[in-house]
């Protein structure tokens, strides 16, 4: 499969995953992560296996020294699946599609940040205008709460996090996962016992509904619902592992531009199929975001086709001076 293929494919099922999400809509998002957490273990366990690299696996959970941003990006990764999982649960996807527009600027601030990166003026266009569709979202009727978009700022920045600790563990992405999975699986597993055992009964003493944290456990409600459940794993792995493929095919720069696919499909769903209301204020950030995007995008392929002048220049000053 080519690089384009395998990086559009894995965008357009993380993109029309929250149908699937909703068909999860009588399991809390607690349960539905934990299920994420141990079939992704046990699927991408096997690719290691499958792969002989058994050994860098071990050798990761062993190196204690550098235990520390494994776990941190674990802590991430994980949250941000919570917040995503739950708004899609409670009809909050347009938040979602929204952070996930809103990435790509935070990865720009967070380079200004810690990597002292200067921005040019589209980057500087781009981001005022990010801040101002995230002011507009604040403009709604209604108390602070709820106009304050944090479902939106939360998965932006943790996702944006992500990445930059993942470029400082300096692993590949499945690798990376497995990792995180495993430190995950413990904590997971109690999880399980506890809800399992102790879950209805806790749940009955303390009021606890189906859309809490602790209820009683759905895995053996129906066969339909257990399917489900076992599927998160490849849900999770699958377009992971077709976006791992297709990134080594494709210059950056092209992988940037499709991107935008996914937040761009959870948008459509949330509007057209979940019925979601958009309210004026929120179209109005979109259309501040997509404005920001056009600058983004543009100050990208501009880059891009600066680089491929220099190297054409340099190629070609090469080839001139070996035939005199």
């Amino acid at each position: 499969m080519s690089g384009v293929k395998s990086v559009v494919l894995a965008l357009l099922i993380w993109g029309i995953a929250p149908i699937y999400f909703k068909l999860l809509k009588t399991v809390t998002p607690l349960e539905i992560l934990a299920h994420r957490i141990l079939w992704s273990f046990i699927l991408l366990f096997v690719v290691v296996l499958w792969g002989r690299r058994f050994l860098v696996y071990k050798n990761m959970l062993l190196d204690l020294n550098k235990f520390s941003w494994p776990l941190l990006s674990t802590f991430l990764i994980s949250s941000n699946w919570f917040v995503y999982i739950y708004s899609i649960l409670e009809q909050r996807l347009l938040e979602s599609s929204f952070g996930y527009f809103l990435s790509p600027f935070v990865n720009i601030i967070l380079g200004m940040i810690f990597f002292r990166e200067k921005l040019n003026i589209n980057q500087r266009v781009s981001v005022v205008m990010t801040i101002l569709a995230i002011l507009v979202q604040f403009s709604g009727a209604g108390n602070f709460y709820n106009n304050f978009p944090w479902i939106s700022i939360y998965l932006a920045l943790s996702f944006s996090f992500y990445a930059l600790v993942r470029k400082k563990i300096n692993v590949d992405s499945m690798m990376g996962l497995t990792v995180e999975t495993t430190i995950l699986l413990p904590i997971t597993l109690i999880y399980f016992y506890f809800l399992y055992h102790h879950g209805a009964i806790y749940g009955a003493s303390y009021g606890v509904s189906a859309g809490t944290f602790l209820g009683k456990g759905q895995f053996f409600s129906t066969p339909l619902i257990s399917f489900l459940l076992m599927m998160s794993g490849f849900v999770t792995a699958i377009p992971l592992m077709l976006f791992i493929e297709g990134t080594k095919k494709l210059p950056l720069s092209t992988v940037g531009f499709y991107q935008y696919i996914s937040p761009t499909c959870q948008f459509l769903l949330a509007v057209v199929a979940f019925h979601e209301p958009l309210a004026l204020n929120k179209i109005f950030s979109y259309i501040l975001i997509w404005i920001a995007l056009i600058f983004f995008v543009f100050d990208r392929r501009i880059s891009w086709t600066h680089r491929v002048v220099e190297i054409v220049k340099v190629a070609t000053k090469g080839w001139v001076e070996r035939t005199r």
